[in-house]
């Protein structure tokens, strides 16, 4: 059942509309999606087949190139990306 679950997210993030932000790798990109979701540490990880150590990485990568510094800041920075996309 879990493996379910697990699928059933990855291809929703796979179906939503693409939207790339410049400077992040493809796996910060993945992160980032699932953190603007919702998901916490474990639940990406989980989500992403990675340890919560990975993560946590890849998040700090993020807050670097973007220039936040907490998931606030993130979210943030994503939905004014994605409005001058639409």
């Amino acid at each position: 059942m879990l493996r379910s679950q697990v699928l059933e997210q990855q291809v929703t993030i796979e179906d939503k509309e693409s939207f790339e932000i410049e400077g992040l790798s493809k796996r910060e990109q993945e992160v980032l999606e699932l953190i603007v979701q919702g998901l916490n540490n474990k639940q990406i990880a989980k989500t992403l087949f990675i340890s919560e150590h990975t993560v946590k990485n890849h998040i700090t990568n993020i807050f670097q190139k973007l220039g936040t510094n907490d998931r606030a800041g993130l979210m943030a920075y994503y939905y004014q990306r994605r409005a001058k996309t639409d």
